[in-house]
Order: structure tokens, then sequence, then C-alpha cells
């Protein structure tokens, strides 16, 4: 049986691969053994994103937790640029503000989220996620446009150094961290 031989060269590497009927039926048995399970049934029993119902865990639960989760993080990156800033005496209070505005809204935010019911075996149509996602952008205008007042001073009186600091956190963090939307990246 005749072999093909083929040289490949990389910079100063250089191989030589020997193929072989053997060794290309090997490989496509391979390919085929590891990719067989992912054309197989799914598992019988009800499941939804990873969580089963034989777990203890539902839909229902698992919407609820990340709600809270959510804001939870979300308070704790306040915390934490909190402890970047190292505000003042003459800045605590626009940061205690500031801070208060932007709990509040992460709270409505939290109590929003809380309030949709997902259902496991039921997709939303269009109109229910258009009309969720108008809901949820409205929220968001309306966050902004109470929290821009007390963010605008707070941020007058910061020092130069401390100004980079939230520019900085906010671009690495983004938005979605403050406002809990669902973003994933």
């Amino acid at each position: 049986m005749k072999h093909k031989h083929f040289t490949m060269t990389l910079k100063s590497f250089q191989w030589r691969v020997i193929v072989s009927p053997f060794k290309i039926a090997a490989f496509f048995a391979a390919a085929f053994a590891f990719s067989a399970p992912a054309f197989a049934d799914p598992p019988s029993g009800e499941q939804h994103r990873g969580w089963s119902r034989e777990q203890g865990k539902n839909v229902e639960e698992w919407h609820k937790t990340m709600c809270a989760n959510r804001y939870a993080h979300s308070v704790g990156r306040l915390a934490e640029l909190e402890t970047k800033l190292n505000p003042t005496e003459k800045q605590k209070g626009l940061w205690s503000q500031w801070r208060q505005v932007k709990v509040a809204s992460l709270a409505e935010s939290r109590d929003s989220c809380l309030e949709f019911t997902p259902r496991p075996d039921v997709h939303p149509t269009i109109l229910e996620r258009q009309a969720l996602f108008e809901k949820r952008l409205t929220a968001k205008l309306h966050a902004i446009q109470t929290e821009r007042p007390v963010l605008q001073a707070l941020y007058d009186s910061l020092s130069a150094e401390q100004k980079s600091i939230l520019d900085r956190f906010q671009a690495v963090h983004g938005r979605d961290h403050w406002d809990g939307a669902h973003k994933h990246r």
C-alpha cells in the first residue's frame, strides 16, 4: 500500500506527515464518536436553560435569584466605586445623595424584574417582548433623568483624578452593571 507524504513548514519548523488510509479512517471514526452525542435526542424530563425540576430548581426560582443577584452586584459596585474615589468630607454628602438615587433606581429595576414571571413551556410573542423592552427602556430613561442633576453636582465636585476614576469605572463596567440589563459579554 502506498502512503502519501506531505511536508509542512512553519517558520523554522518542518513536519513530515504520512497519510495512510488507516489514519484517515481513524480520524473520521473519532470525529463521529465525539459528535454523536450532539445528534442524540435531549434527555427526557422537564428542563429549561440548565435548571431541571429534578434538581429542585425551577424557572421561577432561578429568575427570582437572578433578579436579586443582579441588584446585589450593582449595589456592591457602588461600594467599590466609593472606595476607589475616596471622597473628601465635602464630597461625601453629594456622594450619599447620588448613591441614594442610584440605589432607588436599582431597587425599581429589581422589582420590575421580579414582576415578570417566566413561563417555562411558553415563549413570549414578539409583541410581548417588545412591550417588555419598551417598559425597560422607559424605566431606564426615567432613572437617567432622575439621576442626572445629582450626578452632575457630584461630578463637578470631583478632582481631575477622581473624574478619571469615575469615567474609567463607568466605561469598564458599563451601564449594564448599573441598571441590571441582561447583557452577557
